[in-house]
């Protein structure tokens, strides 16, 4: 007797989906480097590794999606960011923590009053709107980056992006 059974998910798959266009593009460039290396497709890929390199992807996409909704910035922004993080040696750990720490003061900043009020003000980036709402905290990193990048490195940078 033949037993089928149906699983069926539902919720949010804005983070799935992000992490499955990750593992596609992943995909390829594994294909890719196998078949160059040692002349097997993906077809030949275990069951196993294939389930590893899955649950990897999934375990990504659940922890961008909590670390988009602490953050406010979006799943598909921190993929991107996740991406040249990895590039450039930061651990995802460094970057949550990172993001929390450019959130915290950002609501501190918008009391305009303080240290780290002063510094925003300093780097000429406001961390409210025209309409006096709060700016995202991809807005706001946006700007921090293009004021890094036209400062010279130096004592004075380090100390601001500390």
């Amino acid at each position: 007797m033949a037993t089928e059974a149906k699983i069926k998910l539902t919720g949010d798959a804005t983070g799935a989906i992000t992490a499955l266009k990750r593992l596609k593009i992943e995909m390829s460039g594994l294909q890719s480097i196998a078949a160059k290396a040692v002349g097997f497709s993906i077809a030949g890929l275990s069951v196993a590794a294939f389930v590893d390199i899955t649950k990897k992807v999934i375990d990504t996409g659940d922890a961008l999606n909590k670390m988009s909704q602490k953050t406010g910035i979006a799943v598909e922004d921190l993929s991107k960011l996740q991406y040249a993080a990895d590039l450039a040696g930061v651990s995802q750990e460094a970057l949550n923590k990172g993001l929390t720490s450019l959130a915290v003061n950002m609501a501190t900043a918008a009391t305009g009053i303080g240290p780290v009020a002063d510094e925003f003000k300093r780097l000429g980036i406001n961390v409210r709107n025209a309409d006096g709402t709060m700016k995202s905290s991809g807005a706001v990193l946006s700007e921090l980056a293009d004021k890094f990048a036209a400062m010279p490195d130096g004592v004075e940078k380090t100390n601001l992006a500390v």
